[in-house]
Parts: C-alpha cells; sequence; structure tokens
C-alpha cells in the first residue's frame, strides 16, 4: 500500500480538532505542521492520551494558540490513526473511522482509493 493523504475535521463539540496527514505503509501517520489540537482534553481521556499529549507540549512540537487550541509546528509521526486522533481530539477515538480519504472523504477504514 502506497502512503496516502487523510485529513481530521471535528465540530465544535471536540474543540474544532483539525489535521492534515500522510498514512505510510507502516500504518502509522504522519500529521503535517499546522494541525490544531483540541485545547482541553476530555475528562474520560486515557492516561496514555494524556501523556502523549503532555509529551507533545513539553518536547515543543504543540504550541497553545490563545486558548483555543494547540498548533503542531512540525510534522511528527504518530504511532497509529487512533494514537494520532486521540491526541487531537482529546479523548478515546477510533481512528480508522476519524480519519477520513482526502479523495473520496470516506473514513479510511471503508476507503478504497
Amino acid at each position: 500500500m502506497a502512503t496516502r493523504d487523510v485529513y481530521l475535521q471535528t465540530g465544535t463539540n471536540a474543540g474544532g480538532a483539525f489535521a492534515f496527514g500522510r498514512l505510510t505503509e507502516r500504518r502509522t501517520i504522519v500529521v503535517e505542521e499546522g494541525a490544531c489540537a483540541r485545547y482541553n482534553e476530555v475528562p474520560s481521556a486515557p492516561p496514555w492520551t494524556r501523556d502523549l499529549r503532555s509529551k507533545l507540549i513539553v518536547e515543543g512540537i504543540w504550541v497553545p494558540r490563545e486558548r483555543l487550541c494547540y498548533r503542531q509546528v512540525r510534522d511528527y509521526e504518530y504511532q497509529s490513526l487512533s494514537s494520532a486522533s486521540n491526541a487531537l481530539m482529546g479523548g478515546m477515538t477510533d481512528g480508522y473511522k476519524e480519519w477520513l480519504c482526502i479523495f473520496c472523504k470516506k473514513s479510511v477504514k471503508k476507503c478504497k482509493c
């Protein structure tokens, strides 16, 4: 499988997370610079999501943007679609449903591109 362009966009209920990325042959995802992550985690966010978000902030990969969101300032490779969507949306998600193919607009799970 070749790399694939994908995007994540949520409504106001998830704090407006938005990102573009490339799904790799290894099933990791490189989320591109400029992604916007939800500022606050949801109360039910699992510990590993909280840890990843803290790591991204401490390492300077995410910077706060006027308490609206965290802006990702460089490309970053997440270990899975779900780890990326969990971090960006601040809670537990299914990355195969949240990330959409940029061409057919279907979830990665349903995409046949």
